[in-house]
């Protein structure tokens, strides 16, 4: 199984991590700069049943 680190702007994320498990790669960490506070409840409302809480999901400077 292919395995993904994806870093970039939060809406860009959800695009491309819902995209990256509908083909079947594993995401491993998913972070961003922005400090929405957001994104791990917005990957888990995109992905649903693909979301994995093994994902490491990070956000802001720290």
């Amino acid at each position: 199984m292919k395995r993904a680190v994806i870093y970039d702007e939060e809406d860009l994320i959800v695009g491309l991590a819902a995209f990256a498990a509908e083909i079947g790669i594993k995401l491993v960490l998913c972070a961003t700069g922005g400090e929405s506070g957001k994104l791990k409840e917005t990957l888990q409302g995109v992905l649903g049943d693909l979301f994995s809480q093994e994902i490491i999901v990070g956000q802001g400077s720290r």
